[in-house]
């Protein structure tokens, strides 16, 4: 937990021909919340960096809001 200086936050999902693929934040199978009350427990007060891998095919902007929603969306969760 000392050598933790930034977080790269993004998800990923089992796709049907069982690879692994990209998701937006919150919809993939990384337990965000779980990693998010555990850097809140040990004080981390460093940088979350919002990773964009995941395209919804509407677009690079559309991609990232549907992301960025997730993330606030488990952020809220963990902070209430």
């Amino acid at each position: 937990k000392n050598r933790i200086g930034h977080v790269h936050c993004k998800d990923a999902m089992k796709l049907p021909d069982g690879k692994i693929g990209w998701a937006p934040v919150g919809g993939g199978m990384i337990d965000w919340k779980g990693q998010l009350e555990a850097l809140v427990k040990m004080k981390y007060s460093n940088a979350l960096s919002l990773e964009t891998h995941w395209k919804s095919g509407n677009g690079p902007e559309d991609s990232t809001r549907k992301s960025m929603a997730g993330l606030q969306k488990i952020l809220a969760e963990v902070s209430s």
